[in-house]
């Protein structure tokens, strides 16, 4: 088979396909976009706790916010 002939071939199947992969690519989509949002959270909330202790660090040590041990 030629270049041009192989290449319609792959063409052809991959848009017949189309309506089966669709809901599959909707599934991992969503899931990439889910997994993307949580790392987001923790980072956030990293970014968070250390602006915090920061800022209860460089606090004078009678106005320390209280930590329990």
């Amino acid at each position: 088979m030629g270049g041009l002939n192989r290449t319609v071939v792959i063409t052809t199947l991959s848009l017949r396909t189309l309506r089966q992969r669709a809901g599959a690519s909707a599934v991992a989509t969503v899931g990439m976009a889910g997994v993307v949002l949580v790392f987001v959270a923790v980072l956030s909330i990293a970014e968070g706790f250390q602006g915090a202790l920061a800022w209860n660090s460089h606090r004078r040590s009678d106005k320390r916010l209280p930590v329990m041990a």
